[in-house]
């Protein structure tokens, strides 16, 4: 299969996995039901935008740095029937030895961790249901689609925290977020250290615009400077003891992997604008979302994650790994600001922050489709020997 042609058939993919999520959020927002039985437990809209999403990302191939990887350990359990104690993370490991009893394949493993992964995000909006389109949209066009389709286990609990951090919000569920930190522990070890996000969960305040600002060029002016280099050249000793002792004895494959994303081209200068456009917003949505507890922590939480993402990525994004449990805050406050533009009608600020957040897996495609190794293009597992 030619380059170009792959590359026309991963950019359709995006887009019009893209759309139809935001269509089907759209419809879940209106209430326009589908010709099925409606239920209390989902939307019908929202469950085959999730099954949607989940056929797609069984049927990828390549498509996010870990992807093969976590198949090649699938195929290896199906091959030599290795005895589940001698995995870590108990409950996906039991997953994993389910799908090789059902007999499935890589496609239906995939397709099940992505189902998984969405619905449990999208069960935190249950209340909010005008984020539906946009959560779906920017999910896939952004650089959601990637990180979601990349650390498996870790995006998944991410979206658990995601669901632990709104009972928390909405409910004042500790005990519950406690129980959900402790059930992600299974999927990921490393989870554990989400129990210190709990003083910012009750955060209710809002951080100065002008204090965000100075914030996040700090953060870069501190990655191009260099100043945490004597610290991050002895950081591999953290990253075994959070539970990333995986990741730091694979430290080649992922320089090789991730090193085309960390200088400042088009898509990492679209991101850092992205972020100042969110700040721009941010004073003007939390007037518009006042009774929502829910924006200002997620706020804080992005703005966090940006902070810490600039002040690593530079070095090596394997220290970032981490933040992967914050990725989807950024997702949120970015439906947020969508909504925000679109019903307050700014026009101009709703078509350029359109374009800042839904323009990644375009770029990355456009960028990389020559590149053999390239994890950012989305392929079709029946097309990797055209």
């Amino acid at each position: 299969m030619s380059d170009m042609y792959a590359l026309i058939i991963g950019v359709c993919t995006y887009l019009a996995l893209g759309v139809y999520m935001y269509s089907l959020g759209e419809c879940a927002q209106n209430g326009v039901t589908l010709k099925i039985k409606n239920t209390r437990l989902m939307d019908p809209n929202i469950f085959v935008s999730i099954l949607l999403f989940s056929l797609i990302c069984g049927l990828r191939y390549h498509t996010g740095t870990d992807c093969e990887h976590y198949v090649n350990q699938f195929e290896h359990i199906v091959k030599t029937g290795i005895n589940a104690s001698e995995y870590d993370e108990p409950l996906f490991t039991a997953f994993t030895l389910l799908v090789v009893k059902l007999k499935g394949g890589r496609v239906l493993y995939l397709a099940l961790i992505a189902f998984a992964q969405l619905t449990i995000f999208y069960s935190a909006f249950k209340t909010r249901k005008y984020l539906y389109p946009f959560l779906g949209l920017v999910l896939v066009l952004g650089p959601h689609f990637l990180n979601f389709n990349n650390g498996l286990r870790q995006m998944l609990v991410a979206c658990i925290f995601v669901v632990a951090v709104q009972q928390v919000v909405d409910n004042r569920r500790i005990l519950l977020f406690l129980l959900l930190i402790l059930l992600g522990a299974t999927i990921h070890s490393s989870s554990i250290i989400l129990i210190l996000a709990i003083p910012l969960i009750w955060y209710n305040g809002f951080v100065n615009p002008q204090i965000a600002y100075i914030a996040v060029v700090v953060s870069i002016l501190i990655a191009n400077l260099g100043i945490l280099d004597p610290i991050l050249s002895n950081a591999d000793g953290i990253m075994y003891l959070i539970g990333y002792d995986s990741y730091a004895e694979r430290m080649d494959y992922y320089v090789g992997m991730d090193a085309q994303i960390t200088h400042y081209g088009p898509r990492r200068i679209l991101q850092i604008l992205s972020y100042f456009m969110i700040i721009f917003y941010s004073e003007r949505m939390n007037r518009f979302y006042r009774k929502d507890r829910l924006f200002r922590v997620s706020y804080l939480l992005f703005l966090i994650y940006i902070c810490l993402f600039e002040m690593l990525s530079l070095k090596n994004l394997l220290f970032t790994r981490p933040l992967l449990y914050l990725t989807p805050f950024w997702l949120i406050i970015s439906a947020y600001l969508l909504f925000y533009l679109r019903k307050t009608g700014k026009t101009f600020g709703f078509w350029v922050s359109l374009i800042l957040l839904c323009s990644y897996s375009v770029l990355a495609s456009i960028a990389e489709f020559q590149d053999p190794t390239t994890s950012s293009l989305y392929r079709y597992i029946f097309m990797q020997d055209l």
